[in-house]
């Protein structure tokens, strides 16, 4: 019998797979708005859309001023938590006995947020249980008719340490920011003259005599870093359901505000998957969903930022803008990691929303990983020899006996040593041994003329008893020719890694 012959196959490559599943909250449900509260606000912005809020609130219950009406209600609307005989001081945070009303030091009485110089002295503007706070009386005083600024610096209130202030300006504690804003927005959609308090406006640039107060940049800022929480909602439908009749709309719908007082769409960034495996596709690749609120008749371009340790050099393309067409509301964006061959470790990136005059962008950045590729068998084999670079190829050498490293992968040879048994002929037995390992996949050939080629296969079964000195990782099969036949055998190995 000639010696028997190696073939190597085909060389493949397996992909991992990846995916990512997120995980949502719920808000009480008993806080929302009625089924069709807000018909018509989609699709509309800036003048049109006020106008569709302005005729959803207006003409709500107006309480009295004072004991009769709003003090009641507010020893109920701003109830400590723990402790629902005292109310929660606006600029204070901390709780006073509700029935300690009064105009004297160390009582509380009103605190218009949206002061009363700047047209909310007559009307139901006065007694509008949004803007109403109950507020340390020296507080109230010292704040006098200042309007809301983001302030860097400035003085200590006397009577309101944690807040901030200048000689026209104030700036709320951090946790009350928010709730300030959305009380200022609803101010300037509900009023609009003609029923006793005069068209109320928000702008960069207040001015008491023309009821315009500010500062709406700070208070869109503001609004998006201290957002809505249950405290607030359950506040908003108290008004709604016992007091008024009427919502703060910004309360029920965040977007509002820029919708309104930016009139610009509010674009949402959320990620879809957040895993990519180097040079991997589909599934293997990191995704985010970008969408829209607001008209849809006209596409959007649409920027993103990137930042983190690694930079987009681990993407195959990082895209500059996005383009969410006409009449669609969403584009996903597949974000693609480079093949890399060198073993680096996952890697992190952030990739966000860009600012653009255009839109408002209000989500944050999202982490994305970039996974190296399943190493394979083979490579694994490679570099526990000690291999590496060019010497681990599957089709190199290194140690240059004439098998290549898959050939010597695949049937348990060393690869930095020469020669070595392969396979095993038992003198007239027509058998041969070889190893195997899991991973690799053997075919045994047989032909009876080396002319005609190998065009018969035979089974292959594993050794009884299986040797005690195999490498670790394989086991001994064997084949035999078919009784009768005389001729040759021959085993092929396919290496997918």
């Amino acid at each position: 019998m000639e010696p028997v012959r190696l073939f190597l196959g085909r060389w493949g490559v397996v992909l991992a797979l990846w995916g990512w599943a997120g995980a949502g909250w719920g808000q009480d449900p008993a806080y929302d708005p009625p089924a069709g509260y807000y018909l018509g606000s989609e699709g509309v912005l800036g003048t049109e859309l006020h106008a569709v809020l302005h005729q959803k609130i207006r003409g709500h219950t107006v309480l009295s001023y004072g004991s009769g009406g709003t003090v009641p209600a507010l020893r109920v609307l701003d109830a400590m938590p723990n402790d629902p005989t005292q109310v929660n001081l606006i600029y204070w945070g901390t709780g006073r006995a509700g029935s300690n009303y009064g105009g004297s030091t160390g009582q509380w009485n009103h605190e218009h947020l949206w002061p009363q110089s700047y047209g909310v002295s007559s009307g139901p503007g006065n007694s509008d249980l949004f803007e109403l706070r109950p507020c340390d009386v020296s507080a109230n005083s010292e704040r006098s008719n200042k309007y809301f600024q983001e302030i860097i610096g400035g003085t200590v209130p006397t009577h309101a340490p944690l807040c901030r202030k200048t000689s026209p300006a104030w700036m709320p504690r951090p946790e009350e920011k928010g709730d300030i804003a959305r009380a200022m927005f609803y101010m300037a959609v509900r009023y609009e003259g003609g029923d006793g308090t005069p068209d109320l406006k928000l702008s960069d640039t207040p001015n008491a005599a023309a009821y315009t107060f500010g500062r709406v940049s700070d208070l869109l800022a503001w609004h998006r870093a201290d957002p809505v929480d249950e405290g607030e909602r359950k506040r908003n439908h108290l008004i709604y359901s016992s007091y008024q009749f009427n919502r703060n709309p910004f309360v029920d719908d965040p977007d509002f505000a820029e919708l309104v007082f930016r009139g610009v769409p509010v674009v949402r960034f959320a990620a879809v998957r957040t895993q990519a495996v180097e040079g991997g596709t589909g599934t293997n690749a990191a995704a985010v969903l970008v969408s829209r609120r607001g008209p849809v008749t006209n596409e959007l371009t649409v920027t993103l930022s990137y930042g983190g340790s690694s930079g987009t050099n681990v993407l195959a393309a990082a895209p500059v803008t996005v383009t969410i067409p006409a009449g669609e509301s969403s584009v996903e964006v597949t974000l693609a990691a480079a093949a890399n061959s060198g073993s680096q470790g996952n890697r992190t990136l952030t990739v966000a929303t860009g600012t653009n005059a255009a839109y408002a962008a209000v989500d944050g950045a999202v982490t994305l990983t970039v996974t190296d590729a399943s190493e394979s068998g083979l490579a694994s084999w490679a570099s526990g020899y000690g291999l590496s670079g060019a010497d681990a190829g599957a089709q190199a050498d290194p140690d240059g006996d004439g098998w290549s490293n898959a050939q010597e992968y695949a049937f348990g040879l060393v690869p930095n040593v020469a020669g070595g048994e392969l396979v095993q002929v038992p003198v007239g037995g027509g058998k041969i041994t070889y190893r195997q390992r899991s991973g690799v996949t053997y075919l045994v050939r047989s032909a009876t003329d080396l002319g005609s080629g190998f065009d018969g296969t035979v089974s292959a079964v594993k050794s009884s008893p299986q040797p005690e000195n195999l490498p670790a990782g394989y086991e001994q099969w064997e084949a035999t020719m078919p009784a009768g036949n005389r001729g040759f055998l021959k085993v092929e190995a396919t290496v997918s890694p």
